[in-house]
């Protein structure tokens, strides 16, 4: 815990009140760097397009997850407009694709997911409102050659990244064309500044060799997930446990202190959900999306081609900043 970050040790260790925006927005940025991560990786690699495929719908179920949990939770937005002043009209798009995604009224499936990426959603919904956001994201402002012109750019940086996180999953599968580089070439990784934001070490990319070798460095952090997940759990199981006759006091105090209480464990749930959605995620995209068995699943040490490598010594600690 000690070794996140304190923005993020605010959101997963304080109790804060359902409407606190910030801290879900954080959340799902997270899930951004890492779902861009991740595509890139696919790329870099050479991994099969059903591959890539295969993730690009698990992405999206998070994604609908992470939107549905703000829905549990009574999260006050309208569905046309993105929940947080100071947003850009891409945030507010984008948001409204996710409100379009995770409000469809059909059971979230991953063959529903992939149906729903491949234009199962009419044309005046989920596509164009997508539709509308790669029309906004322009070649000039997506090869900019430093974090200094992303910051000056109209499109923030941090939102270029959640849009390429988001978007990216749907190109293998829809006919929506984004512009990476002057030869408008699918991802090519030389033309976009993000892979050298999002990188780990170099002394690390040798020893990453595949697809299979990234997503088992992934598991590492569903042990982190774990560690975070567990005093939530038990704090949301004495929330659910505890009786408002425990609690002494005049009857409108003890009514005032039972909507306290139903807010406290309504965030809580909505918290470990996410989370282990994320951890879901991850497990399938390593057993699903690359050849990595079962057991190596587990274990720290990888075998490649160039030797065995220590992901726990290696990688971890860039993993727990990724976070």
């Amino acid at each position: 815990m000690d070794a996140l970050p304190d923005e993020l040790q605010c959101v997963v260790a304080s109790f804060l009140p359902p409407t606190d925006c910030a801290s879900y927005r954080l959340i799902g940025k997270r899930f951004a760097n890492i779902g861009a991560e991740v595509l890139f990786s696919t790329f870099r690699f050479n991994a099969s397009w059903r591959s890539y495929e295969r993730f690009s719908t698990r992405l999206i179920l998070l994604y609908a997850k992470y939107v549905r949990t703000l829905q549990y939770l009574g999260y006050p937005y309208p569905d046309d407009e993105f929940p947080c002043g100071n947003s850009s009209i891409e945030e507010q798009t984008l948001w409204q694709a996710l409100i379009a995604f995770a409000s469809a009224d059909i059971p979230i499936t991953t063959l529903r997911a992939r149906e729903l990426v491949i234009g199962a959603f009419s044309e005046d919904n989920f596509l164009s409102h997508v539709t509308q956001v790669c029309a906004s994201v322009t070649t000039a402002e997506i090869q900019l050659s430093s974090p200094a012109d992303y910051r000056n750019s109209p499109i923030s940086y941090q939102t270029q990244l959640n849009l390429v996180g988001f978007l990216g999953g749907l190109w293998n599968v829809t006919n929506l064309r984004l512009s990476f580089g002057p030869e408008d070439r699918l991802f090519r990784p030389k033309s976009f500044y993000v892979l050298d934001t999002i990188t780990p070490p170099q002394h690390v990319w040798p020893s990453l060799t595949s697809l299979s070798l990234v997503c088992t460095c992934l598991l590492v952090q569903v042990s982190a997930l774990e560690e975070l997940l567990a005093p939530h759990r038990r704090r949301l199981q004495c929330l659910e446990l505890r009786e408002l006759s425990t609690y002494s006091g005049e009857d409108t105090e003890v009514e005032e202190w039972g909507i306290q209480q139903e807010q406290r464990r309504k965030y809580w749930r909505g918290i470990v959900d996410v989370f282990e959605g994320f951890e879901q995620l991850i497990r399938g995209c390593v057993l699903e999306a690359s050849h990595v068995g079962e057991e190596q699943c587990k274990s720290w040490t990888v075998v490649t081609a160039g030797g065995e490598v220590d992901i726990k010594t290696n990688v971890r600690e860039w993993l727990v900043d990724q976070i």
